[in-house]
């Protein structure tokens, strides 16, 4: 399973998608719809930041925006899930899945506590859904309809730009990005999940 941590302020993570979707052709959607909504394509990047009362890098009233990533070239597809909600007044939501459908989650800022928490990067390998494919193709279809190569390639090159193009320095083995490089010079906590 390919992952990467690191911490992103609001200016990083528009550079982060603007990136998947611009030069890696990934399209977006919600990782979780909003409660009795189905998923939404999320199709340019206002309407990622438009998902989210407060844009792409949550505050600490909201939990953290979390978007599935799916590149056409890859093969396969998303998988839309009804969950269903036995909270009062609550019936459902949805979740985008697929065994190669990437997930993309960031950090909530918090300003008053002054903290920004982690955010990451990550999707299966084709060792571990091969492992679940047992249980889980009847909904998530054959794992081999998906190019795990060309997943492997979009994966590399989205971890490279983020590490090597917008990470300025590093806490542990998480990069920080730019902006949220200059949180921190402002007292900001980051805080590893």
């Amino acid at each position: 399973m390919a992952s990467l941590d690191f911490f992103a302020g609001p200016v990083d993570a528009r550079a982060i998608l603007a990136y998947a979707m611009e030069d890696l052709g990934c399209l977006v959607y919600e990782a979780f719809s909003p409660y009795d909504s189905g998923a939404r394509q999320l199709p340019d990047l206002a309407a990622v930041e438009g998902a989210s009362p407060r844009g792409l890098v949550a505050d600490a009233l909201e939990t953290a925006v979390m978007l599935s990533l799916w590149a056409p070239s890859t093969g396969g597809g998303p998988v839309i899930e009804r969950i269903a909600l036995k909270l009062k007044g609550l019936s459902f939501r949805e979740t985008v899945v697929g065994w190669g459908v990437m997930r993309l989650n960031f950090g909530v800022l918090d300003r008053q506590a002054r903290t920004l928490t982690s955010s990451g990067f990550g999707h299966n390998s084709v060792k571990r859904a091969l492992k679940w494919e047992d249980t889980s193709g009847e909904r998530l279809g054959p794992v081999s309809a998906w190019d795990w190569d060309e997943l492997e390639r979009i994966s590399r090159k989205l971890r490279y730009h983020i590490r090597q193009r917008l990470g300025v320095t590093k806490l542990g083995s998480a990069p920080i990005l730019g902006e949220a490089q200059r949180l921190q010079q402002q007292g900001y906590d980051l805080r590893q999940l």
